[in-house]
C-alpha cells in the first residue's frame, strides 16, 4: 500500500480517535447546548416579542409571537455554537507540542486535514442540530403536557416551513433553499478556513473578516444587479411597470431567480476556494513542523 495516497481506512482511525478522546468534550458540549436552547425557549415564552403585533396586516395570537420569538433565539444559539465548533477544526493543535505530535502522525496531509474537517462538521452540523430538534421535540411534549400552546406550536413551526410563511403571507420558492444551502457551506467553510489560519480567538477574527467582506459583496452585488438590469431594457420596463402600480411584491418577483441563482454560484465557489487554502494552509504547517524537527535533531 502506497503511504504517500489517500487512504480512506486511515483517515476514519484519525476520526475516531479524535471522536474518543474528545467524547468528554462533546457530552459537555451537548448538555450545555442542549440547556441552552431550553433556557432561551422559556425566556421567549415568558417574555414575548411584542413587536410582531405592531407589523401592519398581520394578525399574530400572543402564543405564536412567542413560539416565533423562541425559534428565532434558538437559531441564533445554534449558530453561534456552530462557527464556534467550526474554527476550531485544529484545536487539536494549539499547542507547539499538540502541532507536532498530530503533523508527524503516519498518514498523509490530506488524510489529517479531512478526518478534522469531518470532525468538526459532525459536531457542529450533524450532532448540533439533532440537539437543536430534540429541544424541540422536548419543548413541544412539554407544552402538550402542561397546555402551553406557544411550546405546542414550536415543532409545527420548525418542521413545517410553510406554516411560518402562511403567517406572513408569503412564499419562499425552491430556490431559497439553495441559497440556504449555499449559505450554511459558506459559513462552514469560513471558519474552517479562520481556525486553519489563526491560532487564538479564530472565530472573533473570522467573524470581523466576514462583516467586513460582505459590505464589500453587498456594494459589488447592488452593481453587478443594477448593471444586468441595465442591459435588460424588457426588464426596466417591467420593472418599472410593477413600481408604478405600487406593486412591491411583483417588482422583487423580477430580480428575486437571478439573486437566488447568482448567490448561490458565488457562496459556493467561494467555499470550495476557502476549503482549498485550509488545506493549502495546513501543508505549510506539517512542512514548518518538518523543519523545527530536522533543526533540532
Amino acid at each position: 500500500m502506497n503511504k504517500n495516497s489517500f487512504n480512506l481506512r486511515r483517515c476514519w482511525s484519525l476520526l475516531k480517535g479524535d471522536l474518543s478522546s474528545s467524547s468528554l468534550y462533546i457530552l459537555l458540549y451537548v448538555g450545555a447546548v442542549f440547556l441552552i436552547l431550553l433556557a432561551l425557549v422559556f425566556f421567549s415564552v415568558l417574555t414575548p416579542n411584542l413587536a410582531y403585533a405592531n407589523i401592519p396586516e398581520l394578525s399574530i395570537t400572543g402564543a405564536q409571537m412567542a413560539a416565533l420569538s423562541a425559534m428565532g433565539n434558538m437559531g441564533t444559539a445554534v449558530l453561534v455554537a456552530q462557527i464556534v465548533i467550526f474554527s476550531r477544526v485544529f484545536a487539536n493543535m494549539l499547542t507547539r507540542s499538540g502541532e507536532i505530535g498530530y503533523l508527524m502522525l503516519p498518514a498523509t496531509n490530506s488524510e489529517k486535514w479531512l478526518s478534522r474537517v469531518v470532525y468538526v462538521v459532525l459536531v457542529g452540523a450533524v450532532l448540533t442540530f439533532a440537539v437543536y430538534y430534540l429541544a424541540v421535540l422536548f419543548c413541544g411534549v412539554l407544552g402538550w403536557m402542561f397546555d402551553l400552546e406557544s411550546l405546542s406550536l414550536l415543532p409545527k413551526m420548525v418542521f413545517d416551513g410553510s406554516y411560518v410563511t402562511s403567517l406572513f403571507h408569503f412564499h419562499l420558492p425552491w430556490q431559497a433553499s439553495l441559497v440556504n444551502l449555499s449559505s450554511s457551506f459558506f459559513i462552514m467553510a469560513a471558519f474552517v478556513l479562520g481556525g486553519t489560519w489563526f491560532r487564538r480567538l479564530p472565530w472573533l477574527y473570522t467573524a470581523l473578516i466576514l462583516l467586513g467582506t460582505l459590505f464589500v459583496i453587498v456594494i459589488t452585488g447592488a452593481f453587478g444587479v443594477g448593471y444586468y438590469i441595465i442591459q435588460h431594457t424588457d426588464l426596466i420596463q417591467k420593472i418599472k411597470a410593477a413600481a408604478e402600480s405600487h406593486n412591491l411584491v411583483a417588482m422583487f418577483s423580477l430580480v428575486k431567480p437571478l439573486f437566488y441563482y447568482v448567490t448561490t454560484a458565488v457562496l459556493t465557489v467561494l467555499s470550495i476556494v476557502m476549503l482549498w487554502l485550509s488545506y493549502r494552509l495546513f501543508c505549510r504547517r506539517q512542512l514548518q513542523s518538518q523543519r523545527i524537527l530536522m533543526f533540532k535533531s
